[in-house]
Parts: C-alpha cells; sequence; structure tokens
C-alpha cells in the first residue's frame, strides 16, 4: 500500500501509483476536519462503494473502494470526496430511510473538492492541465443536472421515493440525487466553516418511528458550533421542513 504524505493513518492501492491526489483531498478537507480515522483506499470494480465501519478487531478503521481509473485523476476526485465525507460523518446515519441526506451532502462534497483542487491547481503552472480537467468535469457535471425551480417541492414529490431508496443508480450516475447535492453544494460554498456539522451525524439516539424532520432537529441539537446549526437550518429550510 501505499502511505499518505499527508496523514501516515491513510493508504492507498499501489494500482494508484503515487499518493499525490489523494494527498491534496487530505490537506483540503484537514481544514475542516481531524481525520484521525485509520483508512484504507482500495481500487475495485464495484458499483457500490460506500466505505464500511470496520470492528475492533481489524487493523484500520475503515475501508473505501473506489473504481476511477489510475489516469483518470477528475473522477478519482470525484469519487474520493464522496467516500472521504462518509468516513468524516462516521457512515451515519445508520437507517436506510434517511441515507438519502449523507448520500446527497457527500455528493455536494465531491462538487466542493473539485472546484477547490482546480483552483488550487490554477496557481501552479506544472498543475495548470490537471486544473483545467477538474473544472470541465465538474461544469460537466453540474450542467446534467436538472435545475428545479424549488427544491422544497422537489423534495415534497419525491420524499417517500428519497426514503425509500436512497441511491437511486441510473449506471454509473445519480440524477435524482444530483438535484439536492446541487443545493447542498451552494450551502457548503455560503458557510464553508458550517459544513464541519456533518460529523454531528449520528441517528443512534432517535426513536424507531423518527421521521426526516425529526432527524435533523436531533442533527441540529446535535451541532456545537453556531455556523454547524445554520448550516443544518439553511439545509432545513432549503427542503421546506
Amino acid at each position: 500500500m501505499i502511505i499518505s504524505k499527508i496523514l501516515s493513518k491513510w493508504s492507498l492501492d499501489p494500482y494508484y501509483q503515487s499518493s499525490s491526489v489523494l494527498d491534496s483531498i487530505l490537506l483540503a478537507y484537514r481544514q475542516f476536519f481531524s481525520l484521525d480515522n485509520e483508512c484504507i483506499i482500495k481500487h475495485a470494480n464495484c458499483r457500490i462503494c460506500c466505505p464500511k465501519r470496520l470492528n475492533k478487531n481489524q487493523s484500520s478503521d475503515y475501508i473505501i473502494k473506489i473504481s476511477a481509473e489510475a489516469s483518470d485523476w477528475s473522477r478519482t476526485i470525484y469519487q474520493l470526496a464522496h467516500e472521504i465525507s462518509h468516513v468524516v460523518m462516521e457512515c451515519y446515519p445508520d437507517r436506510e430511510s434517511l441515507k438519502w441526506i449523507s448520500e446527497c451532502l457527500c455528493e455536494a462534497a465531491s462538487f466542493y473538492t473539485l472546484d477547490k483542487l482546480s483552483k488550487m491547481w490554477q496557481k501552479e503552472p506544472h498543475n495548470l492541465p490537471c486544473a483545467i480537467s477538474l473544472e470541465e468535469y465538474l461544469e460537466n457535471k453540474i450542467n446534467k443536472i436538472e435545475k428545479v425551480p424549488l427544491l422544497a417541492d422537489f423534495y415534497s414529490k419525491n420524499a417517500q421515493w428519497l426514503a425509500d431508496d436512497p441511491y437511486a443508480d441510473e449506471g454509473t450516475e445519480r440524477p435524482r440525487n444530483d438535484v439536492f447535492a446541487l443545493s447542498f453544494y451552494d450551502i457548503i460554498q455560503q458557510n464553508t466553516l458550517g459544513w464541519t456539522a456533518i460529523t454531528h451525524m449520528s441517528d443512534e439516539q432517535l426513536p424507531d418511528n423518527a421521521n426526516t424532520v425529526d432527524y435533523l432537529n436531533h442533527w441540529e441539537k446535535k451541532c456545537i458550533k453556531t455556523s454547524e446549526k445554520e448550516f443544518v437550518l439553511t439545509l432545513k429550510k432549503s427542503l421546506g421542513l
């Protein structure tokens, strides 16, 4: 395994030859998150790549699987940012009916990270081609997303579908989730400090019959900083809840 130069507890499949892409993402994330967990990232031809919390008898806390080709930095960053966000959330919430919230937030995090690294690499002449590639990849992603007049109406129409199927995969794409991710991406950009709210997403103490509103209220109460509470409240408001 290739050990990260930023965090020694993070290691990457030798298939990717270098830890440079992972290190760039970890640098961006460490501005907000501690990333203290031990994590192994493997290359695998798999459709479902969500990281797994491992039990205490394992040598690592999490394992992430991504399918991006080593030569495709844009897709590698897109997938890694999504899965690293799940690790930051400690893979919460656990219950299936609420997982769409974390899925859409992780997708938004991918958009944010692509934009962040693109702007960072534009300042480095040797990385300019990569920066342009990331910018184009993100632009193409966003251009494909359905633009809805009001997210709250879109949520109201799709609330049951979200609870029943948090992923809604269509091949390698998730067009329904991307509608929410685009809005959540805007929330991250407007309140980047409040983005750390995703470290408080545990649903362990929620009643069994809790709904989305109950969970969002529970999440907001668990947040510590004012910016984190505002992040959750803004997200809740965007859904018309």
